[in-house]
């Protein structure tokens, strides 16, 4: 078999695949999440051509569904001219919304009874139809986000197609370094890949930290200042909040005081409120303040509707500094990034490259038994293919329930419905990836060994091995070595790793059930082969790969790390 036949075989194609395939993942899922945000950034921009009315309010008043998570909702019942008729409405937004920030809807109560008349918007081509609230569309600007993650993705998947191609070209124009000929250039280590990388951690930690920080930081050190006023507790509880990481808790603590003559609510128990795990310190909490009982809120006296429990800076403060770790992550890899261009390509060229051999000393004394240990854990396998099925489907199944809901109430979205099966597929894809590495877990396990030690150029390499488990149901199994070449190159400003299958040797083909239990082998080892070693851009290495044919189900695929040491008379 011709040795450079074999290039783009086993890890020479993984790499670039793996990189489409991953990058492909990423860019569906930002792409999912950005057609959902535009289209809610679509509906909510058609709004702003309805016309501005003035409207009367009748009243405001805030609903409480204490069973609720979220329990509070802005209701308000409002009227309005047009053309000579009266209309009447009760609708705040385009969308019924409730929140978990009773502040935030007793502020803008205030606002809309404060005044005589309030704008609201009127669809033209239905006035029945209107708004007392339209959505800013900075919003949109969260699109910015999954945008993120598609040009990320879109990125990956470049690379993994200018990786193939690259290989490809330098299989063919036999431009790859070769450590039978002069060493191969120096990478420049991604450095443009990581200013990107980077730059944008650095943008995401900003953009949150920053506005994560300054308000709550601003009542925390301003509420020092606020009054003591006596409450009452409403009620008071410990939230749970699932999600694929696990339960997080929070405390949820609503309670009524009053302060110049007028009473209020407030379910603000400190600032910067959050949930977390353990549930005993929160409940701790929640014990002190039993609903009905009398308590000390502190209230802002410029804006009374702003009441706190615990007022002053709190450990939470260290929450808000979370985003920043992003920032300050981002801004070491761009500078590391820039500091590592300013070397030049040329930084290293005096360097002289050091073969660091593969074996050591100790497994330099050969003829001692080798027992080989399999390089590929199955049970990693399965448990990545696990992670990356909960993630993927974890994200579609919010969508694909609002699909189930619509079907089940007769609301059919053909549009998400359409929109959502590529990515169901993909998820049920998963799903059988994951089966399919579970099922491998149940197959017997080879265990080989090298009754001589690490073999040797020229010398003969003989193979022991035994299956542990159902052998009954393999029905084929051959053992061969393969090695491998790996050369990292510069063509221009781009850096690429090939890898080259230069050696594939049968060793042993065992079709008995005897044979396949157990068995031992022998195989002359040519006398040109390449020593196992490692230089700065080159690698050599050896693999001995077992294949198991198992009808019906997965088939067995290890491979084991060899080193293969020079001949007795030419030591390294």
């Amino acid at each position: 078999m011709n040795r450079r036949s074999l290039a783009k075989q086993g890890d020479s194609k993984s790499g670039g695949g793996c990189l489409i395939l991953f990058g492909l993942v990423f860019a569906g899922m930002g792409l999912l999440f950005s057609v959902f945000l535009v289209r809610q950034l679509i509906a909510d921009a058609s709004t702003y051509q309805w016309t501005e009315t003035l409207c009367q309010i009748q009243s405001v008043e805030i609903a409480v569904e204490s069973q609720r998570d979220d329990p509070f909702r802005l209701t308000a019942r409002y009227t309005y001219q047009i053309e000579g008729t009266t209309h009447e409405s009760d609708r705040v937004s385009l969308q019924e919304k409730w929140s978990d920030d009773y502040e935030k809807l007793a502020l803008q109560q205030r606002d809309w009874l404060g005044k005589d008349g309030v704008v609201c918007y009127v669809n033209p081509a239905n006035p029945a139809e209107s708004i007392l609230r339209r959505e800013p569309l900075m919003n949109g600007l969260f699109i910015l986000l999954p945008l993120v993650f598609v040009a990320v993705g879109v990125g990956i998947v470049w690379l993994g197609i200018h990786t193939l191609r690259a290989k490809k070209r330098a299989s063919l124009a036999g431009s790859a370094a070769s450590l039978s000929g002069s060493l191969s250039k120096n990478p420049s280590g991604g450095r443009k890949a990581a200013m990107i990388f980077g730059l944008v951690f650095a943008l995401v930690g900003a953009g949150v930290g920053v506005p994560m920080m300054l308000g709550p930081i601003q009542k925390m050190v301003g509420s020092r200042h606020w009054v003591a006023t006596p409450c009452t507790v409403i009620w008071s509880r410990v939230l749970s909040h699932d999600s694929d990481d696990g339960t997080t808790y929070s405390v949820d603590i609503f309670y009524e005081y009053e302060f110049a003559g007028q009473k209020h609510r407030s379910n603000r128990y400190q600032f910067l409120s959050g949930s977390s795990s353990g549930r005993s310190g929160k409940a701790a909490v929640v014990r002190q303040f039993p609903a009905g009982s009398r308590q000390v809120c502190y209230v802002n006296p410029e804006i009374p509707e702003q009441a706190v429990i615990r007022p002053g800076i709190t450990p939470m403060i260290f929450i808000a500094l979370i985003p920043l770790v992003f920032l300050l992550v981002g801004l070491t890899v761009f500078w590391g990034a820039i500091r590592s261009g300013r070397k030049g390509p040329l930084g290293h060229r005096d360097a002289k490259p050091v073969a660091t051999s593969l074996f050591s000393a100790e497994v330099a004394q050969s003829g001692e038994a080798l027992v080989l240990a399999p390089g590929g854990s199955r049970t990693m396998k399965a448990g990545g293919c696990l992670i990356a099925a909960l993630f993927w489907n974890g994200i579609v199944a919010v969508f694909l329930n609002e699909v189930i809901d619509g079907w089940k109430h007769g609301g059919v979205d053909w549009f998400l419905t359409l929109f959502l099966i590529p990515f169901v597929v993909i998820g049920a894809g998963l799903i059988l990836g994951f089966f399919y590495q579970l099922l491998s877990l149940a197959n017997p396990k080879p265990s080989l060994v090298l009754p001589g030690g690490p073999p040797r150029v020229g010398e003969t390499l003989e193979v022991r091995w035994e299956l542990q488990g159902r052998t009954s149901r393999v029905t084929r199994l051959t053992i061969s070595l393969w090695g491998i070449e790996s050369a990292t190159y510069r063509r221009g400003t781009d850096t690429t790793t090939s890898h080259e299958v230069f050696l594939d040797l049968p060793i042993a083909e065992a079709v008995d059930e005897m044979d396949i239990r157990q068995g031992r082998a022998q195989v002359m080892l040519p006398d040109d082969l390449m020593i196992s070693l490692k230089l700065p851009n080159n690698e050599i290495k050896y693999e001995l790969r077992v294949s198991g044919d198992i009808p019906l189900w997965p088939d067995i695929s290890d491979q084991y790390d060899l080193t293969l040491l020079p001949r007795r008379d030419n030591p390294v």
